[in-house]
C-alpha cells in the first residue's frame, strides 16, 4: 500500500483523467481484469470529457454534487457475487462552465454519443425525455450516467434522472406519468400506496434509473431515501418486492450497521427494480447503508464490510484488494472512502456492492435534517461552509440559467413530435421553488 499513498497536494495537482485512470487501473489489476483494462481506461477517457482535463484543485467546480460524497464528478464501486466481480463507474456530465443548463446539454450530447458507439437502445428514454428535460431545470442535476465492466463481456450502461427537475410539487405527477409511459403505472401506484403511511417527507423519491440494453431483463429502478428509518421500517418497505426474503433487511443492516436504528444521520436508501412483466409491483429490491456516516474511520468500516462478506459466504480478500486499489491513505487516518454498501439478490443469491469515494476532495461531515420540510432530496443535506465559498453557492438564477437560454433539448436538433407534457394528461408546470443549498449550520 505504501507506493500509492498520496498527499493532498499531489492529488490536487493531478487532472481528473490522471487520478481516475490510476484508480481504475489498480481496480482492474486487483480483480484480475487484465484483458478488460485497456477498454475500461479508454471508456473512462471519452465519457469523462470535458472535465477529465481539469486540474482537481482544492475544491470542486460544481458543488454540491449528488453523485459522490467527496463532490468529485465520478464515483467508483465494485459488485461482488459468488462467481464474479464487476467494476462500476458513475459520472456526471458537466459543461465547460458547469451549470444546470450546460450540464444538461453536455449530458444529452454524451448520451447520444454513447448510443452510437455501443448501439444502445433509447426508445424507453425517448418516451419520457420531455418529462425530465424542461427548459429551466431545477435541482442539482438532470442526468447522471453509469457503466459496468465485467470479465469477457461488453460494458453495460445506464442513466439516472432527476424526478424533482420541475420542482417538488410536480414530482408526484411526473413520476406517475413516467412510470405509466414505461409500462409500470399500476406497479408504481401500488408502491406509492405502501409508502404513503409515513409520508413523502420521510420516505422520499430520489431518482429514476434506466438500463440502456435490449435485454428483456432491462431494469427501471426507483431510488428512495428514508429519514429516521428503523430496520423494521426498511424491511416493510423492501417486502413489496417479489425477490425479498423475510429477514434480508435484519441480516444485512445487523452486519453493516450493528443496531436496528433509527438512523438519524445520512438516511439509508432502498431501490425498487421493475422489469418487463412486473405489472403489479417491483420484482426486486436493493438495500443500501451509508457506511461512512455511521463509523469513526475507514478501518472500522473495512472490518464491518469484511465480516459482512464472510457472513454471506463471499471472499473478503477480493473486496480488500479492491479497497487497496482505491485508498490513497491509511484507513485509520480518516473517514469517507467507504461511501455506502448495498445488498441485492441476483437469481436468489446475495450480491454485495461497495461504493468508494475516491477522495479527490476530502469527505467532510454533513448534517442531515431529520425531518425535511420544504426541501427535497438531495437538498435536505446541509453542506459545510468550509467547502463552498460564496461563488460556489448557486443562486436560483444561476441554477436555471438566463431566460434567453434555449432548452437543453436543443442539442438534439428538431423538436420532438410528441408535444409538451402538459398535453399528455399530466400537470407538471407547478410553481418553481428555490433549490439552492440551505445555509450552513
Amino acid at each position: 500500500m505504501e507506493s500509492k499513498l498520496a498527499s493532498r497536494e499531489a492529488i490536487e495537482d493531478q487532472t481528473f483523467l490522471e487520478f481516475g485512470t490510476e484508480r481504475l487501473r489498480r481496480l482492474c489489476r486487483a480483480l484480475e481484469m487484465h484483458d478488460e483494462e485497456p477498454g475500461v481506461l479508454d471508456t473512462f477517457e471519452w465519457l469523462s470529457r470535458p472535465w477529465n482535463c481539469w486540474r482537481i484543485g482544492d475544491r470542486p467546480r460544481w458543488y454540491p454534487s449528488i453523485l459522490s460524497d467527496d463532490h468529485a464528478p465520478f464515483e467508483l464501486s465494485v459488485g461482488f457475487s459468488q462467481t464474479d466481480a464487476e467494476i462500476q463507474c458513475y459520472w456526471e456530465a458537466q459543461g465547460a462552465e458547469p451549470s444546470m443548463v450546460s450540464n444538461a446539454r453536455t449530458g444529452l450530447s454524451l448520451l447520444y454519443e454513447m448510443a452510437e458507439r455501443h448501439d444502445l437502445p433509447l426508445a424507453r428514454w425517448e418516451s419520457i425525455e420531455d418529462l425530465f428535460f424542461p427548459e429551466r431545470p431545477l435541482g442539482l442535476f438532470t442526468i447522471l450516467f453509469g457503466v459496468t465492466w465485467g470479465k469477457r463481456r461488453a460494458p453495460k450502461f445506464k442513466i439516472y434522472l432527476n424526478p424533482y427537475v420541475r420542482g417538488s410539487a410536480a414530482m408526484p405527477g411526473l413520476m406517475a406519468e413516467a412510470m405509466t409511459r414505461l409500462g409500470f403505472g399500476r406497479a408504481w401506484a401500488a408502491e406509492c400506496e405502501q409508502r404513503r403511511w409515513r409520508g413523502s417527507r420521510l420516505d422520499e423519491v430520489m431518482y429514476v434509473c434506466l438500463d440502456l440494453t435490449r435485454s428483456p431483463a432491462a431494469r427501471v429502478k426507483v431510488y428512495r431515501r428514508h429519514y429516521q428509518a428503523t430496520v423494521a421500517h426498511l424491511a416493510d418497505l423492501a417486502s413489496v418486492a417479489t425477490d425479498y426474503r423475510p429477514g434480508d433487511a435484519e441480516r444485512f443492516y445487523g452486519l453493516v450497521a450493528g443496531h436496528p436504528g433509527p438512523f438519524m444521520s445520512k438516511p439509508p436508501i432502498t431501490s425498487l427494480t421493475f422489469r418487463e412483466g412486473d405489472r403489479e409491483g417491483p420484482g426486486a429490491v436493493t438495500l443500501e447503508f451509508p457506511m461512512s456516516s455511521y463509523v469513526g474511520d475507514d478501518q472500522t468500516a473495512s472490518e464491518r464490510i469484511a465480516s459482512c462478506f464472510a457472513d454471506y459466504g463471499l471472499d473478503p480478500s477480493r473486496y480488500q484488494m479492491a479497497l487497496d486499489g482505491i485508498a490513497t491513505r491509511p484507513l485509520d487516518r480518516g473517514n469517507g472512502i467507504h461511501a455506502h454498501v448495498t445488498h441485492r439478490r441476483v437469481d436468489g443469491s446475495p450480491r454485495l456492492t461497495v461504493y468508494f469515494a475516491t477522495e479527490a476532495y476530502p469527505v467532510e461531515a454533513m448534517s442531515w435534517a431529520a425531518q425535511p420540510e420544504s426541501v427535497r432530496s438531495p437538498m435536505s443535506v446541509r453542506s459545510p461552509a468550509s467547502v463552498r465559498g460564496p461563488a460556489s453557492v448557486r443562486s436560483p438564477a444561476s441554477v436555471r440559467g438566463p431566460a434567453s437560454v434555449r432548452s437543453p433539448l436543443s442539442v438534439r436538433g428538431p423538436a420532438s413530435s410528441r408535444g409538451p407534457a402538459s398535453s399528455r394528461g399530466v400537470e407538471l408546470d407547478a410553481a418553481p421553488e428555490s433549490r439552492q443549498p440551505p445555509a450552513a449550520p
